[in-house]
């Protein structure tokens, strides 16, 4: 069974200053949009509204075995969708692992129904250039519509090759591809999509939100490399309905003197929503929660000084761009690596409940695969 989860770690109140170079061409560049106020925090404060994230173990369910990611989407047709890596899917064949494929789930959670609906390229067939061998990191749901990120090849490195947006209107059974994607130059790595409700639906959240579906990313700084420093959260975003245009796609660049976020169509011009000392290139995931009222951040933690450190954070914001603020950090968090974290937004209740989906690499436990466990948000204070 996975092993313990460290104290509670209070953010340090000091600054994080970023290179100067990347730091002067950052900032320098995105303040010119609009006159912003600042990027990001210097300091990472703690969550005025929510106090802990406690982990029940005795609920683990594991799924899928053999195979990672899985980050989960919730469709208008009420199922779970999710692209899982090198692995066979929720039913194990005779043929070589799959470098990519897709499951379709039902059920309520434990008891889950997976059916696997399409498969790529073999893992590690062709090595690298194969049309369908690579991984996704992200998929969302628009109605029934599917997107995902679909990043190339294998090894994992190369996922700093390109990002380019796959997508499917018949359920997962099939897919196309953009004629378009975000290169080393955009810094753009291994994107991940926002979620919201069924159909990325949300009541209550304004159509400057829910008009948009918003995807996060790590910078790219360094390479090769797991991780990056300085550790910088990306965000972008683009219409719903136009998202294979990449025209439409905007930039988080800052805020200005009253708040309000600033846009631009230049990602060298861009800013961090959050930033760290280290990150690992996996982005975190992001989902809103209706019942606490606010996006849920979760992501590896690598400790300050250690970057060799895997555990797990979570951060929450009352806005996709934040400000986002720490609710618990985890300086380990299960036996081995584990380096990808998400909340379907399914699987929320209204007792503050939702169950935390991982996966990683072999280590001295296993944990290729769709792991869950049910996690629980305390509340400290009302939440506006």
């Amino acid at each position: 069974m996975p092993v313990s989860c460290s104290r509670l770690r209070m953010p340090r109140r000091r600054r994080i200053a970023w290179p100067m170079r990347l730091g002067r061409a950052v900032a320098g560049a995105a303040c010119l949009v609009a006159g912003c106020v600042s990027l990001a925090a210097a300091q990472i404060l703690p969550s005025a509204h929510l106090a802990d994230v406690t982990v029940d173990w005795s609920t683990f369910h594991r799924y899928a075995d053999e195979s990672d990611n899985y980050h989960l989407t919730w469709s208008a047709d009420d199922r779970l969708y999710g692209a899982y890596g090198d692995g066979w899917g929720f039913v194990p064949t005779d043929i070589s692992k799959r470098s990519i494929g897709v499951s379709r789930i039902t059920g309520t959670w434990p008891q889950l129904d997976g059916r696997d609906v399409w498969e790529g390229g073999s893992q590690g067939g062709a090595c690298c250039w194969a049309s369908w061998n690579g991984k996704s990191w992200g998929m969302v749901a628009v109605g029934t519509e599917l997107h995902m990120w679909f990043t190339i090849g294998r090894p994992r490195a190369l996922g700093f090759t390109e990002a380019r947006l796959a997508s499917s209107s018949d359920g997962g059974r099939s897919w196309r591809k953009a004629d378009w994607a975000f290169g080393p130059a955009d810094g753009v790595l291994m994107p991940t999509f926002m979620q919201l409700g069924r159909g990325y639906t949300a009541h209550g959240l304004p159509p400057g939100i829910v008009d948009y579906a918003y995807s996060y990313y790590t910078r790219y700084v360094a390479h090769p490399g797991e991780y990056q420093t300085p550790g910088l959260v990306m965000l972008m975003r683009a219409p719903k309905d136009r998202l294979d245009e990449r025209a439409t796609y905007q930039f988080y660049a800052g805020t200005t003197p009253e708040g309000a976020p600033i846009w631009t169509a230049d990602p060298r011009a861009s800013g961090p929503v959050l930033q760290r000392p280290y990150l690992l290139d996996v982005a975190p995931s992001v989902a809103w929660n209706p019942y606490l009222g606010r996006f849920l951040m979760v992501m590896a933690h690598l400790p300050d000084g250690d970057p060799s450190g895997r555990g797990v954070a979570f951060y929450d914001a009352p806005t996709p761009w934040g400000p986002w603020t720490v609710i618990r950090t985890y300086d380990r968090f299960a036996e081995g690596t584990v380096f990808f974290y998400q909340l379907p937004t399914k699987w929320m209740a209204a007792d503050g409940s939702a169950v935390l989906a991982f996966s990683g690499t072999d280590a001295t436990r296993e944990w290729d695969a769709l792991n869950t466990v049910r996690v629980r948000f305390v509340t400290q204070n009302p939440i506006p």
